[in-house]
């Protein structure tokens, strides 16, 4: 490759900044080294390029690479270097053999030479590593070619600045790292040498990592093995310089490389005369020529350790904390802080901090963006896989909102990308909704594993936005893992400042906070300082350390930086001959130095070059932090940063990358003090200006708080209008940008600003600006609680609003003002009069006919179109009519709290605004406010059911969802309970309640809770988990202090307390944090409590009747009465009828007869509204109005009614599962059977009460009915008592955090590591090995070794979950000596041998032998006398390693780790019962919805049943089946039993006792009885739903089609069954005259065989005669001529039966017979006819065929027919041979086979297909029947027939019939 002017031989090496060649010059072939550029690099990378050519052209030395020339070869830079003859030492060390030592010491030598050589030039390499260093092969020489990280000044890394590669890593500097907040000085090359001579020495790193967060651990916390110990041919001392070069501080390591390279001398030449290294100390030659002071903290241990140990408590427990540190500027405050970056990064935690600005006040959560911008860019440096995590878990926790922390944060979008927009809200709920989305956004920073440490400096200028969220952070409970330090100078906060009261506010919360205030360094401690600066003994020292305190007051930043004057000034100056600092005192008290900090940091500034100091006043006015190239915009000069130069060098500002900051705030007050006081506005505006005109829109977004705060600091400068005008439009867009952030006061200065810049200008021409800025003014005002003035300022815009869309957002500003203010009523004056401006005149207080009439209205508008139709109305498009249901929807809180006419009339207006021109936003909240009405106001509750679903709809089909959580709550609280079971509303009400915390309306997540907690009441559920949730809702919402709730929530605690017994007197509210008196004052006094109160009475109510004190729940029933009317829509009014009438009934046994009459009417009217509920929702109000039905019956004295409603009410309860109700019910039978003197029944229904009671926890009634009734009383299990022993000469310290971390795990595997983990480092021990106790085996969970002093833990719990226990024989012994392992399971005795080589009585075991163990502990892990497992202990190294101290350590620990394992193994089984049950569930989710699916398909009928006879509900399908519309089911009139007709009773009967012995009953048929009272067949099939015994589903399939087609079948079938005996009769009448058709055709045979034997009878019969008339008689010959007679006679009778047989119409018989009788038989008809036409008949029967099934008769004729037709087939062949064959055999499946062959000419192949057909014949006379009969009687038989031509001539008839026994028959 042809590089410029040179050719490249070979790639020596590549990085990720350059590619190093070999190469040659083509102009003189001179070697050259060519180093290139990538291509495509940006500028930065070319710069630094740039930049490290001119620095290697200033360094002369041996070992660096020497520039020839830098060229641009097409846009490529190109350095050419001299040429060297080496190779990459990374080729070296991973390619070829490890150096041997002498090579490496040689290697070293050089490298410490060239170093050497670079510190001198005041240059710092900081990226040390093979792949930048040649070496020489033959002499060890080194070059170092690579500077581009290289510069000439110490520095300050921040985290962000650390964007490496792995590889670099491994060789960088803890402080390189970013998380030591130290200087990067030479030193720096020091630890990356020592790196790399522990590689080259051992041939591995020091430490092996995989991310960057593990690399930084490991330089900061960890120690690597010294290299002598993986390399034992290393020599010690050699070991011992590289341990030294890579100590953590940079004040342990080398101070020179000149000290490095002469210890390095010293091992050489011992090496080199002796081949061994003799021990010497290091670092006698280690002196340092250097000015430096030291970056360490002195005098600061004990603040340090509390401020560590706060950090400590905090990882340990989680608990979220803050510690502050104040004291005066300059103290040491950040210093102290800063000290503690390594030891947390060393634990694995977190640190960031951010600096607040006293310039930059009104830029909200500046700070906190700085800080958490650290994270953000460490997470920028995770790899691909890392940092997806990441991302998963950011988008998790900021959910639909991260647009709110890009908003403070843009740099977080490079993570999560971008984000949708927020929907605008309410300022509260905005507020709230930030500071949660924020507090998830840092919990995903905050861990167990990786806790975080928050630092905030200089927070006496924290703005107020920023105090409210960390106030917010640190008080919320769920913040957690984070500590918070706070320094700031208390010299500049007093007793008023914000920060005081919420530093209080935090501490009152109980958030642990630590306040540490720093005093003066003490002298001794300034002096150590001065001693190790100059390298001087303390002692000398002392005289200048006092002088420089006198003159700094001993302020440690004072007196640093007066030090340092000293040496500027050269009053401090460094001796080369006797390497030593000397000063004069005496001069330096003469010198006029400054006498405070600032005009010393100012004459140090005023000693800067002018551009400098002009760039740097620049910079103090851009803030603490600046961004370089904004300062570049404002200087006007490119070379700003070269211009800074100077200020780096004497450390007044820190350089990062792309940006600078002031070293400290003092710093800057004196660059911008330099600035005189009349130009500061003229600097500021003219900053502004260029700003706003240099960047663009999105850097605008980005900067827009900078850019506005510098025009406002010079706006009183700005005189044109139309730059007043564009400063006032900046200001209104940065405002909103604050507010929108939640930061009220900072949007209130933007505001402020821009208002007095629109409003100077008399012209209107800012009229739409200026109602803009006004209006955002006064909401600002109004959240910052200057209510007088938003008041105000919200009265004169009223007036000024420019149309009816400004007006609208005034009042909805001014009603929420208003109700903020208690004033109700001003509020709804404020609403009506906009109301009034758009045409609607209402009253405050309407009457009721006005409410009905905007209903009827509402029916009107909505025509025929159903409620649901209306979720497909279009978008409401006209601005005034959103803005006026903006309004309205304002108007319902205050129209609640003053007139409920009012409050229906919203609500039907807004449903009919909807209606009239679209759907909005609102309208599903209109929706829903007219659903929760349309039931109490006028009945209609299923109306108001379907207008609640249809704003759910709207907010989940059409996202509508800003009123989101409030539809959902309305639903769920107001409209749920009243149509169906009170536990449907649960899921609306907690999808309301995470809506709600969600979009941060924090205020209606509370009411939420509060209406959860009456669900839960209502419902029953077990009253410890209400309490739970209750105190949970309750913490929250005092803390936020919305007292509302709280004060909701305490009667409902209150209650439950009482109904737990947790309270001294049952029934009673009192304890000691509770006084009914006061709180009942505090009710009263407050007339916004009004609702509070009412059901603070209803819930006193239940519990005094749950008490039996019933006079005083029917007070409470009267007081709560009174105020019913705040809560018509509430399950609270269901509680107060329910409960006001049991007790009125209860209390009617003890009053006189007048009082009684007055309980029984305000009973009669509990109980008609109790069944008007019930009407519409049986579900939840049949129990509660069956109980007060069976009450009125007692009190009436209709006993045997009570008693089936008693029964009836108990069964409903129980079937709806209202625990409570049932136990109430079970109670109050119990009472009545008492009254009536049946004792046993009534205890047997008070236990069923108590055991309901107990069910329900309700504790404290369980104790009343044992008190009452001790009979029934249970005796209590006892539980033992454990007892613990005194620890307290432990560390109780480090047992408490490791029993702590033993305790926090459940998980099984995390659990075993971190016990082992504790042991390890608890124990002394070397190895340690966890046996679990399975199945009475021990089987090995885990173990865990030292290795290379890190803990390594093997865990093997596959093998131990499945209870494999280890081979006696062979794996258990190799691993751990039997005999202890056994003898500790079976004594569950512990086993020490403090010396395992001496004596004892396991020395037997072979495994001491082999293992040789030094110290052995054994100790069993019990668990309730229970043996868990053992732990086996081994120290290889030491004897008597387990103490005393630690064996009671370790038994301690091994109680807490038996704890721990026993619930970590019920744990892992809970996870797998918890996942065969997730299965389950889904399983059954699957088969609910199939069973939806179904419902809802109405494909069949399916309908809810129970054994009453009621139906619950149905589908559209069996409402169809039986006639009923869905009202008359909701109407109760759809009722199974009635609709049966008394003949399928039974069959019901019997199929509801299958159901309740198998769950299910067979389908069977029976008749409805439909509405029209027509009946309907239908089948019927059903299953108890499961759980339950008395409901069930059914499912319900017409049978009208199917009936009637079964008819018309049956008909067809005795019609076809008709035919078919007429058919099979033509068919034997056929068959006969076929018969007798062929007999005649044998008429002539026939006479001829007949008349045979008749003509021998007569011949025999005259021989008889003859003999007979002999003169001898012959009587032998005569008997012999009628024996001759007789046969002929029967012969002749034979043939006649036959015949007469095939001529009988006898119906067809099968019987056994002989396929080849038949044939003789067939053969004795046809003799004649053979004859006669001469023809010869050949039988070939088979002997052995088996028997047939058949007809004979049938048979016979088939075969008959076959003969005859083979005759007549040979009449015409003339003289030819007439031959007929039938032939029998049996084929191979299991037929009789039977031919008939003829030897005419065959079958005419034409006709062949049609032989068999009916009707065809080829016979002139013929018919056409015979072989079509012939087919149906064999076929009949089960056989078949074929014709086919012989092989020669003739054809061939052949029929197979099926044998008895055979597959085929």
């Amino acid at each position: 490759m042809i590089v410029g002017n040179c050719q490249t031989i070979d790639r020596i090496y590549m990085t990720a900044g350059s590619t190093l060649y070999r190469g040659r010059r083509l102009t003189d072939q001179m070697p050259v080294l060519l180093k290139l550029l990538p291509e495509h690099a940006g500028a930065v990378q070319s710069a630094r390029f740039k930049r490290e050519y001119l620095l290697l052209q200033t360094l002369k030395a041996a070992g660096i690479a020497k520039p020839l020339t830098l060229i641009d070869d097409r846009g490529r830079l190109v350095s050419i270097v001299e040429a060297f003859p080496g190779e990459s030492l990374e080729t070296v060390l991973c390619h070829g053999p490890r150096p041997d030592l002498l090579r490496c010491l040689t290697i070293a030598h050089h490298l410490a030479d060239a170093l050497a050589a670079i510190h001198t030039a005041q240059v710092i390499h900081r990226d040390l590593r093979p792949a930048n260093i040649l070496v020489a092969p033959e002499t060890g020489e080194v070059l170092l070619v690579d500077f581009n990280l290289a510069t000439t000044q110490e520095h300050t890394v921040s985290p962000e600045d650390v964007v490496v590669s792995v590889g670099e890593w491994a060789y960088m500097s803890p402080e390189q790292t970013g998380r030591m907040n130290r200087p990067v000085d030479y030193r720096t090359d020091c630890y990356s040498m020592g790196v790399l001579l522990y590689r080259m020495l051992t041939g591995q790193l020091p430490f092996q990592a995989s991310d960057p967060l593990e690399w930084t651990h490991c330089h900061i916390a960890r120690m690597p093995p010294p290299p002598c110990d993986i390399a034992p041919a290393v020599p010690e001392p050699v070991s011992d310089i590289v341990m030294k070069l890579l100590a953590k501080l940079p004040e342990d390591r080398y101070q020179s490389m000149r000290g490095v390279q002469s210890d390095l001398d010293r091992c050489l030449a011992q090496w080199r005369a002796c081949g061994r290294i003799e021990p010497f100390r290091l670092g006698t030659d280690d002196l340092s020529d250097r000015f430096q002071i030291p970056h360490r903290l002195y005098g600061r241990d004990q603040e340090s350790n509390t401020l560590l140990g706060v950090f400590e408590i905090m990882a340990s427990t989680g608990q979220a904390s803050l510690a502050t540190v104040s004291g005066y500027s300059g103290i040491g405050k950040s210093a102290l802080v800063d000290a503690l970056r390594k030891p947390i990064v060393a634990k694995r935690g977190h640190f960031i901090s951010g600096k607040f600005d006293q310039y930059q006040r009104d830029i909200p959560y500046a700070t906190l963006t700085q800080a958490f911008g650290e994270l953000v860019q460490q997470l920028l440096a995770e790899s691909a896989a890392r940092l997806a995590g990441w991302r998963q878990q950011l988008q998790a926790a900021v959910g639909v909102n991260g647009q709110l922390i890009l908003d403070v944060l843009p740099q977080l979008e490079l993570i999560i990308g971008t984000q949708a927009p927020v929907p605008a809200l309410p300022p509260t709920e905005a507020q709230n909704r930030f500071r949660l989305v924020f507090r998830r956004f840092v919990t995903v920073f905050t861990s167990n594993a990786h806790p975080l440490v928050l630092f905030l400096d200089d927070l006496q200028w924290i703005d107020a936005a920023s105090l409210a969220l960390v106030e917010h952070l640190l008080t919320h409970p769920d913040t957690r893992y984070l500590l918070l330090i706070g320094a700031y100078r208390n010299n500049e906060v007093s007793g008023t400042h914000p920060l005081m009261k919420s530093l209080g506010a935090i501490h009152h919360s109980g958030t642990p906070v630590v306040d540490i205030r720093l005093a003066p360094l003490s002298v001794a401690h300034l002096n150590q300082l001065v001693a190790d600066t100059l390298h001087a003994p303390p002692a000398s020292c002392e005289p200048l350390t006092q002088l420089i305190c006198e003159r700094t007051e001993s302020n440690p930043f004072f007196f640093i930086q007066f030090l340092d004057a000293l040496h500027k000034e050269g009053l401090l100056r460094r001796d080369a001959q006797i390497q030593a600092w000397r000063w004069n005192l005496e001069q330096i008290k003469a010198k006029d130095f400054a006498d405070n900090v600032v005009d010393l940091m100012l004459s140090k500034l005023r000693q800067l070059p002018i551009p400098a100091q002009e760039a740097l006043q620049l910079a103090a006015c851009l803030g603490n932090r600046f961004d370089l190239r904004m300062l570049a915009l404002v200087s006007g000069q490119a070379e700003v940063e070269q211009h800074l130069a100077p200020a780096v060098r004497e450390n007044l500002i820190l350089r990062t990358r792309g940006s600078g900051k002031f070293l400290h705030d003092r710093i800057q007050q004196a660059a911008y003090a330099l600035i005189p006081e009349g130009r500061l506005s003229e600097i500021h505006l003219r900053i502004g200006r260029v700003l706003l005109s240099s960047i663009t829109a999105d850097e605008l977004a980005e900067h827009l708080f900078d850019v506005a705060n510098q025009f406002n600091r010079g706006a009183a400068l700005i005189t044109a209008p139309q730059e007043r005008e564009r400063v006032a439009e900046l200001n209104l867009t940065t405002g909103i940008r604050a507010k929108a952030a939640t930061a009220y006061a900072s949007a209130l200065a933007y505001f402020t600003a821009g208002h007095a810049l629109a409003t100077e200008d008399d012209t209107n021409r800012h009229d739409a600006l200026t109602f803009s800025l006004g209006f955002q003014l006064a909401e600002c005002e109004f959240l910052i609680g200057d209510l007088t003035t938003a008041e105000q300022r919200l009265s004169m815009l009223s007036h000024r609003a420019a149309n009816l869309i400004d007006k609208a957002a005034v009042a909805c500003l001014r009603m929420a003002l208003y109700m903020n203010a208690g004033q109700a009523d001003r509020a709804v004056e404020v609403s009506l009069e906009y109301l009034r401006a758009v045409g609607v005149t209402w009253s405050a207080h309407p009457r009721k006919e006005e409410v009905q009439q905007e209903y009827e209205r509402m029916w009107q508008r909505m025509g025929n179109r159903s409620i649901e139709q209306l979720l497909d109305l279009p978008l409401m498009t006209d601005p005034v009519c959103r803005a006026t249901l903006d309004v309205l929807t304002a108007v319902q809180p205050p129209a609640h709290a003053t007139d409920m006419n009012l409050y229906c009339l919203t609500a039907s207006r807004m449903a009919n605004l909807s209606l009239e021109h679209g759907n909005s936003d609102g309208s599903g909240f209109a929706y829903v406010m007219l659903g929760m009405t349309l039931g109490p106001q006028f009945g209609d509750y299923q109306a108001g059911f379907r207008f609640g679903r249809l704003g759910i709809d709207l907010v989940e089909k059409h996202g509508m969802d800003r009123f989101k959580a409030r539809v959902y709550a309305g639903f769920g609280a107001f409209i749920a309970p009243w149509t169906g079971h009170i536990r449907s509303g649960r899921a609306p009400l907690r999808l309301a309640f995470d809506t709600a915390n969600q979009t941060g309306d924090l205020t209606f997540s509370g009411y939420c809770g509060n209406n959860l907690i009456t669900n839960l009441l209502g419902a029953g559920d077990p009253l410890g988990d209400v309490q739970r949730e209750a105190e949970s809702g309750f913490e929250v919402a005092h803390k936020m202090k919305f007292e509302f709730v709280a004060d909701v929530m305490t009667t409902q605690l209150r209650l439950i307390k009482a109904l737990r017994g947790l309270t001294p007197a049952f029934g009673s509210f009192n304890d000691a944090a509770f006084d009914e008196g006061q709180f009942e004052q505090h009710l009263g006094a407050d007339p916004g409590l009004a609702l509070v109160t009412c059901w603070y009475w209803i819930r006193k109510l239940q519990a005094r009747f749950h008490a039996g004190d019933y006079a005083c729940a029917i007070a409470a029933a009267s007081n709560a009465e009174r105020l019913l009317w705040t809560t018509p829509f509430c399950f609270e009014v269901a509680e107060y009828h329910y409960y006001g009438a049991l007790a009125r009934a209860a209390h009617c046994d003890s009053v006189s007869a007048d009082e009684r009459a007055r309980h029984l009417e305000a009973l009669s009217v509990h109980h008609k509204q109790l069944q008007t509920w019930a009407n519409n929702c049986p579900e939840n109000f049949a129990d509660r109005t069956t109980l007060i039905a069976a009450e009125i019956a007692r009190l009436g004295g209709h006993d045997s009614d009570a008693m089936q409603l008693y029964e009836q009410a108990i069964r409903s309860a129980r079937e709806h599962d209202f625990v409570q109700n049932e136990a109430i019910a079970y109670e109050r039978a119990s009472a009545f059977y008492r009254t009536r003197g049946f004792e046993t029944i009534a205890d047997t229904y008070m236990r069923k009460a108590r055991d309901c009671f107990a069910r329900w926890g309700a504790d404290g009634k369980v104790r009343q009915i044992d008190a009452r009734a001790p009979q029934l009383r249970e005796d209590p299990a006892s539980s033992p008592a454990t007892a613990f022993g005194n620890v307290a000469q432990l560390d109780l310290l480090s047992v408490m955090k490791a029993s702590q971390a033993i305790s926090g795990q459940i998980v099984l595997e995390d659990l075993v590591d971190t016990l082992m983990h504790i042991l390890l480092e608890n124990a002394g021990a070397r190895t340690c090995h966890l046996l679990l106790a399975r199945n009475e085996s021990l089987v090995l969970a885990a173990e865990a070794s030292v290795e290379q002093q890190t803990i390594q833990v093997r865990q093997h719990l596959g093998r131990a979950l499945n209870a494999l226990a280890l081979p006696e024989s062979s794996t258990r012994e190799s691993v751990l000596p039997a005999s202890i392992t056994n003898y500790v399971r079976r004594s569950q005795e512990r086993v020490l041998l403090t010396d395992a080589m001496q004596s004892n009585p396991f020395a037997a075991d072979d495994y001491f032998a082999r293992r040789r163990p030094k110290s052995v502990l054994c100790l069993p892990i019990m668990r309730r006398s229970a043996l868990i497992g053992l732990l086996y202990l081994e120290n290889n190294l030491a004897t008597h390693a387990f103490t005393p101290e630690r064996l009671t350590v370790l038994e301690l620990l091994a109680s807490q780790a038996a704890i721990s394992l026993e619930n970590a193994l019920l744990y892992a089984d809970l996870q797998r019962e918890n996942s065969e049950r997730k299965l389950a569930e889904e399983e059954l989710r699957v088969r609910e919805a199939r069973i939806r699916r179904l419902v809802e398909s109405n494909i069949i009928g399916v309908f809810f049943w129970n054994v009453a006879g009621i139906t619950t509900d149905a589908n559209d399908a069996f409402l169809r089946i039986v006639g009923y519309s869905r009202q008359d089911l909701l109407s109760g009139q759809v009722q199974w039993a009635t609709m049966t007709p008394p003949e399928y009773h039974a069959a019901d009967a019997r199929a509801v006792e299958e159901l309740r012995q198998r769950g299910s009953s067979q389908p069977y048929e029976k008749e409805y009885i439909r509405k029209d009272g027509t009946r309907i067949p239908v089948l019927v099939g059903g299953a108890l739903m499961e759980g339950s015994e008395e409901n069930g589903v059914a499912f319900v399939l017409d049978l009208t089609e199917q009936k009637g087609a079964e008819a018309e079948l049956a008909a067809r079938r005795t019609e076809a069954k008709r035919a078919d005996e007429q058919l099979q009769a033509l068919q034997v009448e056929l068959a006969h005259a076929t018969r007798v058709t062929t007999l005649g055709e044998l008429s002539a045979s026939i006479a001829h065989e007949v008349g045979q034997p008749l003509g021998a009878i007569v011949t025999s019969g005259e021989a008889c005669l003859r003999w007979l008339g002999h003169n001898n008689p012959q009587p032998e010959e005569v008997r012999a001529c009628v024996q001759h007679m007789i046969g002929e006679g029967r012969r002749a009778s034979e043939i006649v039966r036959r015949i007469r047989t095939l001529t009988s119409k006898a119906a067809p018989r099968k019987t056994q017979l002989e396929l080849n009788d038949v044939i003789n038989d067939v053969v004795a008809l046809v003799q004649r006819e053979l004859l006669n036409h001469r023809v010869s008949l050949r039988l070939m029967l088979a002997s052995d065929l088996p028997p047939l099934l058949g007809d004979r008769i049938q048979l016979q004729q088939v075969l008959i027919n076959l003969v005859i037709n083979g005759i007549q087939a040979m009449a015409d062949i003339g003289d030819d041979p007439r031959e007929l064959l039938i032939e029998s055999h049996r084929d191979n499946e299991g037929h009789v086979v039977v031919e008939v062959q003829d030897s005419g000419p065959g079958i005419d192949p034409e006709i062949a297909n049609r032989l068999f057909d009916a009707f065809f014949t080829t016979k002139a006379d013929g018919m056409g029947m015979g072989l079509s009969i012939c087919r149906s009687i064999i076929e009949a038989h089960g056989g078949q027939v074929r014709a086919s031509n012989h092989a020669g001539h003739g054809a061939i008839f052949q029929l197979s019939l099926p044998w008895i026994g055979s597959g085929a028959s």
